[in-house]
Parts: C-alpha cells; sequence; structure tokens
C-alpha cells in the first residue's frame, strides 16, 4: 500500500508494509549480517553514524551473534534530517522504506534480502520535561548517562553503540538481561519509570474520555428510540 510520510517541508512516497510481529517469521542470522553491513556502509557514505540498539545490541553483547530466532535487527540513529533526506539513495542501492513514524522509528528491507528488514530508531532530545536527563529513544526516555557514544567489536566489525552496553541492557531487561529467555516470558520495559506512568495515565484519560463519549452518543440515540 502506497503511503506519503512528511518531514519538515519534505515528503517521500513509499511502499508501506503492514509489519505484525505475530506472524512474522525469524531471520536468519546470514541475512540479518547482510543487512546491518549494508545499512552501514550505505549510511557511512553519507556520514549518518549507525548505532546498534535493543535485541541486536543484547546478541552483540551477551551472545557475541544475532538472538537466535529474532524477528528484525534493531539500530539508530540520531540525525533524523539526514536519514530523512537520504531516504531515497537507501531505495536505490536496495533498501526500501516499509514503515515510517517520523521522531520514533523507520523500518527498511533489503531487496536482497526479503525475509529481513531492520529497524532504525530515532534518538533525540525531548520537547518536554524529560529532556532534563533524557534522550528519546523509539517512544521511550532513557537517561543520557546511559546513550553516551560508545563502539563495540560485533561480526568482525566495529560498530557504534552506547558507551557502556551492559549498563544500558540492565535498564532496558532488568537485572536478568543476560539470561537467555522465552520472548512471551515478559513485557520489558524501556522507558524510566515517570515516563512509563505518565503514558499509562494519558492512555487512561484518553480512553476514559472516548468511553465517555461513547456512552453519551449511545445514550441519546437509545433516548430518540424510546421517543418513537
Amino acid at each position: 500500500m502506497k503511503r506519503t510520510v512528511k518531514y519538515g517541508l519534505h515528503e517521500y512516497c513509499y511502499e508501506a508494509e503492514d509489519l505484525d510481529h505475530s506472524i512474522i517469521p525469524p531471520i536468519t542470522k546470514e541475512d540479518a549480517k547482510a543487512t546491518l553491513f549494508t545499512m552501514q556502509e550505505l549510511l557511512q557514505a553519507r556520514n549518518i553514524d549507525l548505532y546498534l540498539t535493543y535485541g541486536t545490541l543484547l546478541g552483540a553483547v551477551r551472545d557475541k551473534d544475532f538472538i537466535t530466532n529474532d524477528l528484525d535487527v534493531d539500530c539508530y540513529v540520531t540525525d533524523q534530517q539526514a536519514l530523512f533526506d537520504n531516504l531515497s539513495y537507501l531505495d536505490e542501492h536496495g533498501m526500501k522504506l516499509i514503515r515510517a513514524v517520523v521522531g520514533v522509528v523507520y523500518s527498511f528491507r533489503y531487496d536482497r534480502f526479503a525475509g529481513c528488514y531492520i529497524d532504525l530508531y530515532i534518538r533525540s532530545i525531548p520537547f518536554n520535561i524529560w529532556a532534563l536527563y533524557c534522550y528519546q529513544h523509539s517512544v521511550s526516555m532513557c537517561p543520557r548517562k546511559y546513550l553516551q557514544d560508545g563502539e563495540i567489536l560485533f561480526l568482525g566489525r566495529t560498530f557504534k553503540c552506547p558507551r557502556n552496553p551492559e549498563k544500558v541492557l540492565e535498564f532496558w531487561y532488568g537485572d536478568t538481561w543476560n539470561q537467555p529467555i522465552a520472548k512471551s516470558d515478559k513485557e520489558y520495559r524501556y522507558t524510566v519509570a515517570s515516563h512509563y506512568y505518565y503514558r499509562r495515565l494519558k492512555k487512561s484519560i484518553k480512553y476514559g474520555i472516548q468511553y465517555l463519549i461513547g456512552w453519551y452518543h449511545w445514550r441519546h440515540i437509545v433516548k430518540k428510540r424510546k421517543n418513537l
């Protein structure tokens, strides 16, 4: 399905995919490696830094490889404008944009390995109270001290990543981050506690308003029917 994403004064049209994790098959480590290496090379050619994050960083630190049965490759960038300006360049070199949520994530499928896609999350400075000590990372807030620039050797190549990856992995996955478990065993939180509860409260208020509006609407329909 054709979609258009807008950022600033520019827009980009792409063929979108529905990335439903409940039906997406696991990637092969060979496809994941080729996709990651190619994306790094393409972004480096445009002076855009690529950082390992989430499950890919977890695999790099804990397993020295991609996590078995993982669904995608996880990275982040810090310059969303540069990434957006190079969407056509990436497309020309086989990296097809398949999902775009401005300020959150851009997903690409490498056309040589159709069974694998890579998420490029956006790390930015939030425009709210959490900006005092956090970066926005995807939709979460992560303390800046955990996302300072560092490097890691992964599959024979040097990648950028958070300076102390063990610390940020503990923050994201808890004290048992280095113990593999089934994905269905636990739902992880990737954000500071204050932001987590703020989002829960905001969602509860939203649903409450929607419920009240719905209740008000149906109450008047029932009254009209009774008056017929």
